[in-house]
């Protein structure tokens, strides 16, 4: 499937979080998790690890600020209530499921298609003198980093990598040299107009 279509159907999956269920997010979920097993993604599970603590601190947020029936179990003066847990629960769930779609499309669309697909969606703008060929090469270069400093930590250098990188200490070689990016996407095929035709769709059933 083209880039730009699959970069819309995760801006849709964003725009219906947020209107969905905990039912429907259950479902959607559950669907992630066996194409996720699947295409053996195991960023998502990477993810989610690093960010246990915002979760936890979204549960708690949600549970001490939102009024309603405490919580029998636990002592009154923690204030926790049923329906903060159940709304920090939900939160939680939308950002599971949102950002399992994230790693659905950074495991299954190669770097320069993603970029790509970017720069198509954002084509339009020209129109309003702005230039997306700038966004496509600083998004270029940001995935770029990510990529060495995963290479960094797996050699344990990490630290030593982002030290370098936030302080710009590059060498004379370095600062000189300069990097191109060629964009060739895909062309559109069947596959593609069937999908974007339901990405419309969708869009118009959340809006309306």
């Amino acid at each position: 499937m083209h880039p730009a279509i699959k970069i819309l159907g995760l801006i849709c999956l964003g725009i219906a979080l947020n209107k969905l269920a905990m039912s429907a997010l259950i479902a959607i979920f559950c669907v992630m998790v066996a194409v996720a097993v699947y295409w053996q993604v195991g960023a998502w599970l990477h993810m989610l690890w690093r960010m246990r603590w915002l979760f936890l601190s979204m549960l708690l947020v949600y549970g001490l600020t939102t009024p309603g029936e405490y919580v029998k179990w636990m002592p009154m003066d923690w204030g926790v209530t049923y329906e903060g847990l159940r709304a920090g629960s939900l939160q939680i769930a939308r950002l599971v499921t949102m950002l399992g779609g994230i790693a659905l499309l950074m495991a299954r669309t190669p770097r320069h298609d993603l970029i790509a697909g970017f720069y198509l969606l954002l084509t339009p703008l020209k129109a309003l003198k702005l230039e997306p060929e700038r966004f496509a090469a600083r998004l270029c270069l940001t995935l770029q980093y990510l990529e060495d400093a995963e290479f960094a930590h797996q050699k344990n250098k990490s630290e030593r990598f982002w030290t370098q990188l936030l302080d710009m200490n590059l060498s004379q070689n370095e600062r000189h040299q300069t990097q191109v990016i060629e964009l060739q996407a895909p062309t559109f095929g069947y596959v593609d107009l069937i999908g974007l035709c339901v990405v419309l769709a969708t869009i118009v059933i959340i809006w309306f």
